[in-house]
């Protein structure tokens, strides 16, 4: 059973070569996810959309061809010295 690997939208996918189905998702980008930036900052996704829609933070830039939010690590740091300082 051998692999092939495509790329898809800043994922890497690993085929099975007999049947051609996904098996295993690797992320390219160095960008996070929404979930993963909340469980970063110690808060709840939905904690993060309501101070995202409330204009609190700033909306991070978005993929143009899912329209996903791409966050930086350099925005995610931001994000986190801000809590920081409202926790004090």
């Amino acid at each position: 059973m051998g692999l092939y690997f495509g790329l898809a939208t800043g994922l890497r996918i690993a085929y099975d070569s007999n049947t051609m189905s996904p098996r295993k998702r690797v992320r390219t980008s160095d960008k996070l996810r929404t979930s993963e930036v909340a469980s970063v900052l110690g808060i709840s996704q939905r904690t993060l959309l309501r101070r995202l829609a409330a204009g609190i933070w700033p909306e991070p830039m978005r993929d143009p061809e899912n329209n996903y939010r791409m966050w930086r690590p350099a925005e995610v740091q931001q994000l986190r010295e801000e809590l920081e300082r409202e926790r004090q």
